[in-house]
């Protein structure tokens, strides 16, 4: 619940007289459960592997952006790196568990010219780009 009489809130409302307004609306949407982060409506295309691309994807997904991992027909090598779990010696997938969350996966075969149509397709409807090939991949 928004403290309306606060010293906080009566600065920001100086500075935005939508302030009220706006904060009602974040208050209304966060209990309906249907919170919506700044990203809303950027749609992210990642393409990366291991930590650092999956990091950033994940950043963007947690701030509410729409992001589409596509991976190789035999998975995001993340998906591999496994623990194992102290309490009953089985592996874990931590790591991809943690990394993957809010995102949506598509498998394809990169190398297969109609996959490569239908990347270009997601591509071109998406406001970002990760990738972690190396310089020139994606062009050839």
């Amino acid at each position: 619940m928004i403290d309306r009489g606060g010293p906080a809130l009566r600065s920001v409302i100086e500075l935005n007289p939508d302030a009220l307004a706006i904060a009602d609306r974040l208050d209304a949407e966060r209990r309906s459960g249907h919170v919506r982060g700044p990203l809303h409506g950027i749609r992210v295309v990642d393409l990366s592997r291991l930590v650092a691309g999956n990091m950033l994807s994940l950043q963007l997904a947690d701030f509410g952006a729409d992001v589409i991992k596509i991976e190789s027909v035999q998975g995001d090598t993340l998906r591999q790196w496994c623990e194992t779990r102290p309490d009953n010696g089985q592996s874990y997938d931590g790591w991809w568990r943690t990394y993957a969350r809010n995102k949506r996966s598509v498998a394809m075969e990169l190398r297969d010219p109609q996959a490569m149509a239908a990347l270009r397709s997601l591509i071109a409807g998406a406001q970002v780009l990760v990738e972690s090939f190396r310089p020139g991949t994606l062009e050839a």
